[in-house]
């Protein structure tokens, strides 16, 4: 029986760098001024933060079948499945026998 499990993911390659240091800096700019503790100004960084990654990354949930490892794919053929992809990636770049029969 297969179990199903919740992921939590975000999609941090698209992010806008400039408008994300910007939003990052003005929150620093205005923490750094405020006068409450220095907890609550960790607090209130973490907060801040996770709103501003929200914005620019907003996380997404996918529901997925969590299946236990099957006993076969151990290390070692972990390790040749690696191998083999990148000898395929090498061949295709170059096109030449030498790479094709690895």
């Amino acid at each position: 029986s297969q179990t199903k499990k919740i992921i939590k993911f975000r999609n941090v390659e698209n992010i806008n760098t400039d408008m994300f240091r910007s939003d990052l800096s003005n929150t620093l700019s205005s923490i750094s001024s405020d006068q409450s503790s220095f907890e609550q100004k960790i607090m209130r960084y973490n907060n801040e933060v996770l709103e501003i990654l929200d914005k620019h990354a907003p996380e997404y949930s996918k529901m997925i079948r969590d299946e236990p490892d099957s006993k076969w794919f151990d290390s070692a053929y972990k390790a040749a499945r690696s191998r083999r992809r990148k000898a395929e990636k090498t061949w295709k770049k170059t096109q030449t026998d030498n790479d094709r029969y690895y």
